[in-house]
């Protein structure tokens, strides 16, 4: 029979919580799975695509959700700033419920050409700042999510951040930093081969120039004695990659891979390169660096 911890209140004592996760990034769900150790966790998740009749789909979802579940709800948590924060700030506001809302550099930069995201769409900036402004706290992950300069994006140097996309919000911020679990990402042996690691979604050739594959491909090819394993490589943009791209033989291109083989990986790796042009939460840095990897980063928001 399993037995409660003593730090954990009794299921029926437990405040319950209102969970807002944003698409479905792997350190969400960790800590949901934290959450759920002292609050009564009930998440909604938003879907994505569809146009407008998918996203009308998804608020009416939302608002029978709403309805449901948020009658006892005592605090409120979402992550990422977007339009599925926007029916959750105007209840929480309504019901007085505390909102917090955890922000990563993607959702409070602007990269046109690498990483549009919601401030670069003018009604998704203000549904933005609507839910903004109603939350209680903002608990961005980073300085770089309140303010960062960024000299390498394809439109030259920026200034990205909320300060600079909304100047005017007065909403209470915490820098509240990640936490990595070093067990899960254990020291590898002293001894390695030459191997450099890169670490990203690499969805599609946007993606692809917005963490920094293209520059590594370069990298490969003036090292041709080091192997280079790119990461996060979607199978089918992989494929595609090769069809129309000179991919050096010294090159691996590796899908998705699940944390417990991805640190084994990292922990037969001698250099982790995080070479973003756009900003991104340096999780897969953290977890390297824990494998014992040397960290090669460009000077771009949180990475330095």
């Amino acid at each position: 029979m399993p037995v409660a911890s003593r730090d954990a209140p009794h299921p029926a004592l437990r405040p319950r919580l209102l969970a807002f996760p944003s698409g479905s990034d792997p350190h969400v769900r960790e800590d949901l799975a934290r959450l759920r150790e002292h609050f009564d966790v009930v998440p909604f998740a938003f879907g994505k695509g569809g146009g407008l009749p998918g996203l009308l789909s998804n608020v009416r979802r939302q608002r029978r959700w709403l309805e449901e579940v948020g009658a006892d709800a005592d605090l409120a948590l979402a992550w990422g700033a977007d339009v599925h924060l926007a029916l959750p700030a105007r209840w929480a506001e309504r019901r007085g419920v505390p909102l917090a809302v955890v922000l990563h550099e993607a959702d409070t930069a602007c990269h046109p050409a690498l990483q549009p995201g919601a401030l670069c769409s003018p009604w998704r900036t203000r549904v933005v700042r609507y839910a903004l402004q109603r939350a209680a706290l903002l608990l961005p992950t980073s300085e770089a999510v309140l303010d960062a300069s960024n000299p390498w994006g394809t439109e030259g140097p920026s200034r990205q951040g909320l300060r600079a996309h909304l100047p005017r919000l007065q909403t209470p911020a915490r820098v509240l930093r990640p936490g990595y679990d070093a067990d899960a990402w254990p020291l590898g042996p002293t001894a390695r081969p030459r191997t450099v690691c890169a670490v990203a979604p690499f969805a599609d050739i946007r993606a692809f120039r917005a963490f920094g594959g293209d520059t590594l491909l370069g990298v490969a090819r003036q090292l041709p004695e080091t192997r280079i394993a790119l990461i996060g490589v979607e199978p089918a943009f992989g494929d595609a990659l090769l069809d129309r791209t000179h991919v050096p033989g010294n090159v691996r291109l590796v899908p998705p891979l699940p944390p417990e083989k991805r640190s084994r990986v990292l922990g037969g790796a001698s250099v982790i390169a995080h070479l973003h042009r756009v900003e991104g939460p340096p999780h897969a840095l953290a977890e390297a660096m824990l494998c014992g990897c040397v960290p090669a980063v460009s000077a771009v928001g949180a990475a330095p």
